[in-house]
């Protein structure tokens, strides 16, 4: 496995988990056991990393194929990113629908080295 390869490996993971742990409040000096390195992102950043993945000819490609498989995704409003600095790279995470609603999955895109890499379906 290239050295690539395992980054974007690593980055969903990390991604993955957060997507998935559920909240939790911690207070000054409280240890949440969670990782430092990884934040989530708001506001124009991330609206910025998520309209330049939306435009791109990757994100075209995929969402036209899984809407042939019979997905759809409602929007951007349900969409999370990630930063991890250790790895110095981002993870967008969207959420997409089977047509009748009964299935949720996610379509983890990293963002790193200036381009975004091929996504992984991860199915919940």
């Amino acid at each position: 496995m290239s050295v690539k390869r395992s980054i974007i490996a690593v980055i969903a993971v990390v991604g993955v988990l957060f997507a998935f742990l559920p909240s939790v409040s911690a207070h000054e000096g409280d240890d949440c056991g969670c990782p430092t390195d990884v934040r989530e992102v708001t506001g124009s950043e991330k609206n910025k990393l998520v309209s330049n993945l939306l435009k791109s000819a990757e994100f075209k490609v995929k969402k036209k194929e899984l809407k042939s498989d019979g997905y759809h995704w409602n929007g951007v409003s349900e969409v999370e990113v990630e930063y991890s600095e250790q790895m110095d790279a981002y993870v967008i995470a969207i959420p997409i629908l089977t047509q009748d609603h009964s299935e949720k999955h996610y379509l983890l895109y990293a963002y790193s080295f200036g381009q975004f890499q091929e996504p992984i379906v991860i199915k919940q």
